[in-house]
């Protein structure tokens, strides 16, 4: 007995093989900086001497109030994202992307088996398809992805892996 409205079995599992993939600013991003911007302050006065621990600390306090803007609804954390533009690429399954831009003719790239996921976001190597010997990376926060779409690029660079 055959039924008319049965779907062909290769149409039930595809899946895309371009992702357009939204880059916002991170949040992240202000954090590492700081932690940074604190290591390199902290770290000679407590090295040099016992008499600049006050200035360490009062260092150590600037650390904390700028993370702890990071959590609040603070505007100043506010208005330093919103300005930032956010970024745009189409990236397939075999890792060719290109950054969709206001150029006439975009730059494709082929991402690289040198990539890597971390709990912190994913660090993208990749070459221009002009000049596939000069090899560029770019470090996206998993916070400036959404969960689909940091999901979807990392399947893409575990595949590049295999």
């Amino acid at each position: 007995m055959k039924t008319k409205n049965l779907k062909p079995w290769c149409n039930l599992y595809s899946i895309a093989s371009k992702f357009e993939i939204r880059i916002i600013p991170s949040r992240y991003k202000i954090i590492c900086y700081s932690a940074t911007a604190y290591l390199f302050i902290a770290a000679p006065l407590f090295y040099l001497s016992v008499n600049l621990y006050p200035l360490a600390s009062f260092s150590l306090m600037v650390f904390i109030c700028i993370s702890l803007l990071k959590y609040g609804d603070n505007f100043l954390i506010k208005y330093l994202i919103k300005n930032k533009k956010t970024e745009q690429f189409t990236i397939t399954l075999s890792g060719d992307f290109q950054f969709d831009n206001d150029q006439e003719k975009p730059e494709g790239f082929q991402l690289s088996p040198l990539s890597r996921v971390s709990f912190l976001g994913c660090w993208l190597v990749y070459s221009s398809l002009q000049s596939p010997d000069n090899l560029q990376a770019k470090f996206i926060f998993k916070d400036s992805l959404s969960s689909a779409d940091y999901s979807r690029l990392r399947r893409v660079i575990m595949a590049l892996k295999l």
